[in-house]
């Protein structure tokens, strides 16, 4: 992974010298993206002599390889390193003047560090030089007050100090209040049955009954007896309960089978229809009113509000193609939270929620069968 380093502090300090050839000392810190210092490496440096602005013409470059000390600190003279220009030549009376430095971490000329500072000052040795003269001319009218430049980027933070004293610990505040509980996720899909388990041992036989008296069975579907007259025992009538199927429609129980046992043989039906919409306490007013039903649902006198369970039921098919024309919209459940609390139901959103059972809401009647 390629590391990113970062040139977080400048350190210049110039000196000039009278005669040729003239220098500048420079020092800067190096550290990484983790402000942790560059010590005892040896790195790549380009240093560029910028007039005008942070952008302007360079008059002036160089290169040298430097190893940094046990602080992270390189030390360098500009002016003796590797170069095709002429140091001496730079005239500093018609500056301003910035310098540009890169860095190469790993010692080579990849500068992955960029910096850019103007250079406040000049050497009164290298002034003088490319003034002309070393003796000034007499002080010029005040000029007007520049414009207040912009702050300066904060310096980096000096190492933390070692550790104080731990002070004793304070007393224990007061406990907070607890915050509300927050809503209820939706209920997730039933899970596939286990496998049965192996069948028991049989139990040891009991002794022969006596004699019943003879019967006739009557088994099947569709037995229908008419007429007049009496049955007396031992006569048995049976029938085969009939099958159903999930996520289906049917007329005979009065709406659309949400949940089923595994024999197909019982389960939850939805109404097919809205039966008002009320407070938790009149729900089940509307439920049992024909009225408020279908001819389908009008048959039936048991229904009821469903459980939480079986209205993330009711959610999942609204997901899976709303057969039921259920509404987005917010339904009651039976299941209570506290005495004056109840469940609810937000089909446009999936979640539920306890409110007060004195809010109105929309009401769906199930039934078992």
């Amino acid at each position: 992974m390629k590391k990113i380093y970062t040139l977080l502090l400048f350190l210049l300090c110039f000196s000039g010298y009278a005669q040729s050839p003239e220098k500048m000392t420079y020092q800067a810190v190096v550290r990484d993206a983790n402000n942790t210092l560059l010590n005892n490496q040896t790195v790549g440096v380009k240093i560029s002599i910028l007039r005008s602005n942070i952008t302007g013409v360079s008059v002036y470059s160089e290169t040298q390889i430097i190893t940094s000390n046990l602080n992270g600190l390189v030390s360098m003279e500009i002016g003796s390193g590797t170069t095709s220009d002429n140091f001496s030549t730079i005239d500093w009376s018609i500056g301003p003047y910035f310098i540009k430095t890169e860095i190469d971490p790993t010692g080579g000329e990849s500068y992955s560090i960029i910096g850019t500072s103007q250079l406040l000052s000049v050497p009164f040795a290298l002034y003088a030089k490319s003034s002309g003269s070393s003796i000034p001319g007499p002080p010029g009218q005040n000029g007007v007050d520049g414009v207040d430049g912009a702050d300066g980027t904060n310096g980096v933070d000096g190492a933390d100090g070692a550790d104080g004293v731990d002070g004793t610990n304070g007393v224990d505040g007061a406990d907070g209040t607890n915050g509300v509980d927050g809503i209820n996720g939706v209920d997730g899909v039933d899970g596939t049955n286990g496998v049965d388990g192996a069948d028991g041992v049989d139990g040891a036989i009991g002794p022969p009954g006596s004699d019943g008296q003879g019967g006739v069975s009557l088994a099947g579907t569709g037995i229908s007896i008419s007429g007049t007259g009496i049955i007396t025992d031992p006569y048995e009538i049976s029938t085969l309960l009939p099958t159903y199927e999930l996520n289906t429609f049917y007329a005979a129980l009065g709406g659309y089978v949400i949940d089923i046992n595994s024999d197909g043989k019982h389960g939850v039906v939805l109404a097919m229809k809205d039966q008002g919409y009320d407070n938790w306490y009149n729900a089940n007013n509307l439920l049992n009113n024909p009225d408020n039903h279908d001819t389908d649902g009008a048959q039936f006198r048991d229904w009821r509000l469903p459980s939480k369970r079986e209205l993330n039921l009711m959610y999942l098919s609204y997901l899976n193609g709303n057969p039921a024309s259920l509404v987005g919209a917010t339904y009651w459940s039976s299941s209570e939270f506290k005495y004056d609390y109840a469940w609810l139901h937000y089909f446009f959103s999936g979640q539920q929620d306890d409110v007060n059972k004195v809010n109105p809401f929309n009401i769906r009647a199930v039934r078992s069968f």
